[in-house]
């Protein structure tokens, strides 16, 4: 559990920083915690990794902070390789293709949104749902996406 001074300090050092837009995922995680009286319950490590950390005791909860923040950036970079694999395949598929081709738009949409049904991809796109659906089933053939309902009564595609 964090020392008070530790809270305080942290409290203070958001109030100066004004406005917060976006407040990062571990302070979101230990909230309860910094916020309540009583015994907080922060993220525990796996009992491999607090043994490899602090060999014979118990790690202090900045270690396990930082080492949640350093898997979380790893997990972070893992995504963005893909995403950026996606997009380079995306932009060979669409080499050749003619310049009002809407191929490299809807793989764009795609990068953007965690899913993309037809309809909203004929939206964003400002085409019709079945110029929609045909760029999707050109991407799945492709093997650059993949349909993730499982359904013929509502279609969606992800990465």
């Amino acid at each position: 559990r964090p020392a008070p001074a530790l809270r305080q300090g942290l409290a203070g050092l958001l109030t100066r920083a004004g406005p917060v837009r976006a407040v990062p995922l571990p302070f979101w995680a230990a909230a309860p915690a910094l916020a309540s009286s009583g015994p907080g319950v922060l993220p525990r490590l796996r009992s491999d990794v607090a043994a490899r950390l602090c060999p014979g005791a118990s790690p202090p909860w900045e270690t396990v902070f930082l080492a949640m923040a350093a898997e979380a950036a790893r997990v972070g970079l893992r995504e963005l390789d893909r995403l950026q694999r996606m997009a380079a395949a995306g932009a060979r598929l669409a080499t050749g293709l003619d310049r009002r081709s809407q191929l490299p738009a809807a793989v764009g949409a795609l990068l953007r949104e965690p899913a993309v049904t037809p309809k909203s991809l004929a939206w964003s796109l400002r085409v019709t749902p079945q110029a929609a659906l045909r760029l999707l089933r050109e991407l799945d053939q492709a093997a650059l996406v993949r349909e993730t309902t499982g359904r013929r009564s509502f279609w969606a595609f992800a990465l």
